[in-house]
């Protein structure tokens, strides 16, 4: 269950990211659009920057949709499926999902940075003891 909620919550994350490089692909389309209209860039660029815009278009929505099914993976591992729910009994079951999964990363962070292994936390400790 907990990789389940990881993944549901980097994918949540890349949403964002595929929504930002598809409105930059856009603008750069205008841009070249406009470039082209004047005279200024080859047809190949204005292809280029079509091909570049329904790319980063078509990866948004493939960010969505691995979001959901991710999503639909750890309310299956649950055993709880929100779509029966009220929209806030949602909104709060997510925000509860996304406040675990940060307390988890926050916590194993911790840890790696000791230096990773339990064998190395094991002679840490080993030699706490023996200075005391």
């Amino acid at each position: 269950m907990r990789n389940s909620v990881f993944l549901a919550a980097s994918s949540r994350l890349a949403i964002d990211l595929a929504r930002q490089s598809s409105e930059a692909a856009a603008k750069n389309l205008e841009i070249v659009s406009d470039n082209y209209t004047l005279g200024l860039v080859s047809l190949v660029d204005l292809l280029d920057a079509q091909t570049n815009a329904l790319n980063a278009e078509l990866a948004a929505a493939d960010a969505v949709n691995n979001y959901l099914v991710d999503l639909m993976r750890v309310e299956r591992a649950v055993g709880r499926f929100t779509f029966f729910v009220s929209e806030e009994e949602r909104g709060a079951w997510i925000t509860e999902l996304e406040e675990f999964a940060a307390q988890r990363y926050l916590r194993d962070i911790r840890f790696t940075l000791y230096g990773g292994g339990t064998s190395e936390i094991l002679k840490l400790l080993i030699a706490r003891e023996m200075t005391t």
